[in-house]
């Protein structure tokens, strides 16, 4: 490989389904905050049924912005 696998994170994107605000917040210390866009597994009971409350209220307001809609908008050229 010509660069180590975790950089290879920092082109992907990747949902918030980790089940616990803190590995959601590992998540993005690993990938960064503009990798990661709110999922969900609704209707499944796999899944968080409030998915953006993952999104911890003392994070920046940048960084619950991006994660709750403005990372996806950004992906699908929404802006």
């Amino acid at each position: 490989m010509a660069r180590k696998p975790s950089e290879y994170l920092r082109e992907m994107y990747i949902d918030t389904i980790v089940y616990d605000s803190d590995a959601l917040r590992h998540l993005i210390d690993v990938v960064g905050v503009s990798q990661v866009l709110l999922g969900t597994d609704y209707p499944f009971d796999m899944g968080h049924y409030a998915p953006h409350e993952l999104v911890a209220p003392a994070w920046r307001t940048a960084e619950r912005a991006a994660v709750l809609g403005g990372n996806a908008r950004r992906l699908f050229h929404l802006l």
